[in-house]
């Protein structure tokens, strides 16, 4: 879990990719780097911690402060005094005077009820939850990818099952011309053979657009320009777990379940953010409750001051210092009370969106572990299935060459091997979508460790 805090919380530089096959970490990073969300969380981090260092600042570090004042008077008339004499005593007056002053202030809080913990727990709980949001992004990031990734290479397998379906209209096109001129079939065997070819190319042609869309797809999120020519999925490294997940008995899907769950439990970005806002909503009602109780705070503070006048050049200080003691009771206690009300209600409606979270979570697991389990069964029957269907197709097509099978049948065939062959396909992709599903929902950090928590649990429930 370390490490994947430290792809959420750091800006990540931009993967080159000088190779000619884009493999899926190389992708996932690439994803990371150009998540706009994951980036914005960043950012939301950084400001957070300047932020708490400027609490820090304001509450144990006194403020200081400096000024600077000179001062002349252009002229300073005297009307006359007292005995009737009228002329001015002075006209042009060089009064020059330069000051300066140095203040130090400290401000303390004796007691507030503890509105100040209450606070600084808020702002970390806050903190946390950004945290959790980015550690949220990251693995959206990454299940978006693996997503976007297997729907290409699906796209692709897709594409190569019509392709070879094409083909064998075009064989067998080829054939039923040369029987038609011989006088072999009927004009309307051939037509079917003629509409077979239409029909499979025209598969071909939508396979082709849908690989097309797969791959802007993964292009957005991964930030590259242009179709990137992606590594295969080596199926065979999934056969320990594919067998395993397809002979585990109910007992075993539980206690796996049982298992994962603990993972999701505690590590879940969504459950854990949930966590945090009835926290929250807890600490909120604290805050509102102190609102009954005094405030006392003190303030001091001492003053160094320098005066100079040039025209007697003579220097004068100055200090002093004040301490003063406040105490505020607050009277309004009905405004208190209902503020107290609204933050119990939010309490508990904190505690029903965590149970909801929750329960939520937990729906999930147990649709991705099911589908997981259901997709690895697909798996190993649709693999023998493609296979007879393979068998099926080779047998028909033999007597076809032979006319002992007709166009129909040689039809029926190639459309049972391309259906088998797609349902292979889906099965397989379908199930490493379900490992990346539960991935997520439990924030691992590699999908190695599911497929341990898997082998391990077989017999598990027995013993």
């Amino acid at each position: 879990m370390k490490r994947a805090w430290v792809w959420a919380l750091i800006v990540i530089s931009v993967f080159s990719v000088e190779a000619e096959t884009l493999t899926l970490e190389q992708a996932r990073k690439l994803a990371l780097a150009n998540s706009k969300e994951l980036a914005r969380y960043n950012l939301t981090i950084s400001n957070s911690r300047l932020s708490e260092q400027a609490e820090f600042f304001s509450k144990y570090l006194p403020t200081l402060s400096a000024s600077a004042n000179a001062s002349t008077n252009l002229w300073n008339v005297n009307s006359g005094n007292g005995a009737g004499d009228v002329s001015p005593s002075e006209v042009l007056y060089d009064g020059l005077k330069v000051s300066g002053k140095l203040t130090v202030e400290e401000k303390i809080t004796l007691y507030d009820g503890g509105s100040a913990r209450i606070a600084s727990e808020l702002r970390a709980i806050s903190n946390e939850t950004t945290r959790i949001q980015a550690l949220e992004a990251y693995f959206t990031a990454l299940s978006d990818t693996d997503n976007a990734y297997y729907m290409v290479l699906q796209a692709q397998a897709t594409l190569t099952a019509a392709e070879l379906s094409l083909e064998n209209a075009d064989l067998s096109l080829a054939i039923a011309e040369v029987r038609l001129e011989t006088g072999v079939i009927s004009a309307g065997d051939y037509l079917k053979a003629l509409m077979e070819k239409e029909t499979q190319e025209n598969n071909r042609n939508q396979a082709r657009r849908d690989l097309s869309l797969k791959q802007t797809q993964l292009q957005n999120i991964i930030g590259l320009a242009g179709a990137q020519e992606l590594e295969p999925m080596n199926f065979d490294a999934y056969e320990n777990v594919l067998q395993t997940l397809a002979s585990l008995s109910d007992a075993e899907i539980d206690t796996l379940y049982t298992d994962l769950w603990k993972s999701v439990e505690s590590g879940n970005p969504g459950l854990s953010r949930s966590a945090l806002s009835y926290q929250q909503a807890g600490k909120n009602l604290e805050s509102a409750q102190s609102k009954y109780l005094p405030t006392v705070t003190a303030a001091a503070s001492a003053t160094a001051g320098l005066n100079w006048t040039p025209s007697s050049n003579s220097f004068t200080t100055s200090t002093s210092g004040s301490v003063s003691l406040n105490v505020s009771i607050p009277l309004d206690v009905w405004v208190t009370a209902n503020s107290v009300a609204q933050q119990k209600n939010n309490l508990s409606s904190a505690n029903l969106s965590y149970e909801a979270s929750r329960e939520s979570a937990a729906v999930s697991l147990m649709s991705a572990l099911y589908t997981a389990v259901k997709q690895a069964s697909a798996v190993l029957s649709s693999r023998r299935s493609y296979e007879l269907s393979q068998q099926n197709y080779d047998y028909t097509m033999e007597r076809y060459k032979l006319s002992q099978s007709s166009t129909a049948d040689l039809t029926n065939a190639s459309l049972t091997l391309t259906t088998s062959h797609n349902a292979l396909n889906n099965a397989q992709f379908e199930f490493l979508k379900s490992l990346s599903a539960i991935r997520s929902l439990g924030a691992f950090e590699e999908e190695g460790v599911i497929i341990d928590m898997v082998l391990a649990s077989k017999n598990a429930a027995v013993r």
